[in-house]
């Protein structure tokens, strides 16, 4: 038996096994796209999202300026996204990727706890897309009915010491 590991691995492993739904891309510069974006989610965006998800459901700094950073660089990577995806239903081609997965996934928590209705508004064209990707079958057979934060949880208690 073969055994496959890591995250990116296991994707794209599912992802060839049914060549027919085209997660990679339809064309090879849609795949060179899928594999840059994914990529760049994996290195940028998860590492972010996860840290500012952290401090969230911690309610705890990170050590040193990572808090404030990790403020930053979610900021950063956000406005990355809002400029690419002005006027795209799907980040590369014309229908869901592993890039659509991927990027979905790394900001949901978020979604559900940060994103409340003033930070939507900063970012429409990220929203747009998400609400598009949650509506879609296959995502709600996974995620059911996925519902954006109603009172935005912040990041970290600045007056909480670390220990």
């Amino acid at each position: 038996a073969v055994t496959i590991s890591g995250a990116d691995s296991v994707m794209k492993y599912l992802a060839r096994s049914r060549p027919e739904r085209e997660l990679l891309g339809q064309s090879f510069y849609d795949q060179s796209n899928v594999e840059s974006w994914t990529w760049w989610c994996k290195c940028e965006l998860a590492p972010t999202t996860q840290k500012v998800a952290k401090m969230i459901f911690t309610g705890r700094k990170l050590p040193g300026e990572e808090s404030t950073s990790a403020v930053i660089d979610l900021e950063t990577a956000l406005n990355t996204l809002e400029t690419f995806l002005e006027g795209k239903k799907y980040f590369v081609g014309t229908d869901v990727t592993l890039v659509d997965i991927s990027i979905s996934a790394a900001l949901l928590p978020l979604y559900r706890t940060y994103f409340d209705q003033e930070e939507r508004n900063r970012y429409p064209n990220i929203m747009k897309w998400l609400g598009h990707c949650f509506s879609i079958k296959e995502f709600k057979d996974e995620l059911g009915v996925v519902h954006p934060c109603v009172e935005k949880q912040a990041p970290f208690n600045p007056t909480q010491t670390q220990e």
